[in-house]
């Protein structure tokens, strides 16, 4: 796992709100999922035991953490992770235990070996690229920088600039000859998924040389008079993972959106819904966990990001989000990102009627599947400053190769990657919080607030999202049919204070979880709407 970065200084704290505990506060880690992980597997299959081996992502490291800079409501006296945390970034050190349920016949994957443990990452935090031009590019990860304020997504001026060009997304070398499964191996879509990582790519994505750099430099995007759209198309991202064996990843790019009687699989299936979204073979469970979340709260969101355009493409919308040091969140900048997005995606030979990652077949629906390709996509889109930054991230991780596309996916997401996704699918700000530590000012316990800011999130429609610890950091299996390292959505506190959880696999949701157990098995802090 990554050594712990440097402690950052914390901010200055509303007066209402409690000291914090930042030396044992562990990160949450990133979740990703795929042929040798936790893949989502059907609801037809019963759980498998606890005991396996362990968990693909953990090893927390301290880091420091502050207060937020604001705090009115009960909401806002709870406590926002700021930096790299040990369990927010994912341990490629320790393997992923087999799954804990039964993959339904050709959905589950098996797990991964154990991985060299990453290099430490610096938990400054960067700042974005600047004023993106034609050769510039978008950027849909973590790109931290003080930020103006928000501008409203839909206030276009008078007169918008011309639309910067981000290029036609090239498809990976190779994409189109990876190998079919072996007949006398094993199918790891029929084994038991593997666990996702969580963390690795959450808070250390700030950190690095590059971002100091940056932060000394004192760059800051120059406002415009409007919006600017930014425009690109996305292709045949990469998919095939060099460090998988080749029957693991899909074989090619294929058209499982057509269906056998000459219908095309319709974008929507009713209202977007948490059941149009499933994880399949990528380890990116904290994308589509994210994407169920505002489908859950905000299906009108959803519908306005994704439409079918009539020459068969998908034109996706997102906003461009940017963070603001200064408040701890993401926030949008005014600019949208227009992607042109092909209608084909990854498949097995064996299987071509069907997505290899996101499915279109069970959900009956095909939104979930274009959206996770436009995400992969936007890399491509990067420029040269985004590139060297995340390309600085793999070299710090020890990865062979600087990963693009569908393998950026697969590399998992941690809480501030899930925050700025909601930016960019809602307009909204959005954050992650840490677990309240110590008593308020008005005499509640760290759990009754933890408890009534997750409610009070639930009920003004923010969706609420967490991830669960490895089994290395809470010394043996979870229980309530959890798996470790994976990110799962909030959808309910009931009336006896019990969390109820989805799995981004669209089936096997653990059982509700007492307070004890949420506090025991969930790493202390939740990504949500500001």
């Amino acid at each position: 796992m990554e050594e712990a970065p440097a402690p950052v200084p914390p901010a200055d704290a509303p007066e209402s709100a409690p000291p914090r505990d930042t030396a044992e506060a562990p990160a949450e880690q990133v979740e990703p999922i795929g042929p040798d992980s936790d893949a989502a597997p059907f609801p037809t299959e019963a759980p498998a035991p606890d005991d396996s081996a362990p968990d693909p992502t953990d090893a927390p490291e301290p880091a420091e953490v502050s207060e937020r800079a604001e705090s009115p409501g009960p909401v806002e006296q709870a406590h926002q992770a700021e930096g790299p945390r040990a369990d927010e970034a994912p341990d490629p050190a320790e393997a992923a235990r087999p799954a804990e349920t039964h993959a339904p016949a050709g959905r589950g994957f098996l797990e991964a070996d154990e991985a060299p443990a990453p290099a430490p990452v610096s938990d400054d935090a960067p700042e974005p690229p600047e004023a993106v031009t034609r050769a510039d590019a978008v950027s849909l990860a973590d790109d931290p920088d003080s930020a103006p304020d928000p501008v409203p997504p839909h206030d276009a001026p008078e007169a918008p600039a011309e639309p910067a060009e981000l290029g036609e997304v090239s498809e990976a070398p190779g994409s189109d000859e990876a190998p079919a499964a072996d007949d006398a191996a094993p199918d790891p879509r029929d084994a038991p998924a593997r666990h996702d990582r969580v963390g690795v790519d959450d808070d250390a994505v700030e950190g690095g040389v590059l971002d100091k750099l940056k932060q000394l430099a004192g760059r800051r995007r120059q406002e415009t008079d409007g919006p600017e759209r930014l425009t690109g198309t996305v292709d045949h991202p990469a998919f095939q993972d060099p460090t998988r064996s080749p029957n693991e990843v899909p074989d090619r790019y294929g058209t499982p959106l057509d269906r056998a009687d000459g219908t095309r699989t319709p974008l929507f299936d009713g209202d977007p819904s948490r059941e149009q979204t499933e994880q399949g073979a990528l380890e990116d469970c904290g994308i589509i966990a994210t994407l169920g979340a505002v489908a859950g709260h905000r299906p009108e969101a959803i519908r306005e990001c994704v439409r079918e355009a009539e020459d068969g493409n998908y034109a996706v919308k997102l906003h461009e989000a940017k963070f603001n040091h200064s408040r701890d969140r993401y926030e949008p900048t005014g600019r949208e990102i227009n992607l042109t997005v092909t209608p084909d995606l990854p498949v097995f030979d064996d299987r071509p009627g069907e997505p290899a990652f996101a499915d279109s077949v069970a959900t009956g629906a095909a939104w979930a599947p274009v959206l996770e390709k436009a995400i992969a996509g936007s890399d491509q889109a990067w420029d040269r400053e985004r590139r060297d930054r995340w390309a600085e991230r793999q070299k710090m991780r020890g990865a062979p190769e600087v990963p693009e596309g569908y393998v950026r996916l697969n590399q998992g997401s941690g809480p501030k990657d899930r925050a700025e996704l909601l930016t960019q699918l809602t307009g909204q700000p959005a954050a992650t919080w840490d677990f309240p530590k110590q008593y308020d000012h008005d005499g509640h316990s760290p759990d009754k607030q933890l408890m009534g800011d997750i409610r009070q999130r639930l009920a003004e429609g923010k969706p609420v999202l967490v991830g669960t610890h490895s089994e290395r950091e809470v010394g043996g299996p979870l229980s309530n049919d959890l798996h470790p390292a994976h990110a799962y959505e909030v959808t309910e506190v009931d009336d006896q204070g019990e969390i109820h959880l989805r799995n981004p696999w669209n089936a096997l949701d653990p059982k509700p979880l007492t307070l004890k157990q949420f506090n025991k098995y969930i790493r202390p802090r939740y990504t949500t709407l500001e």
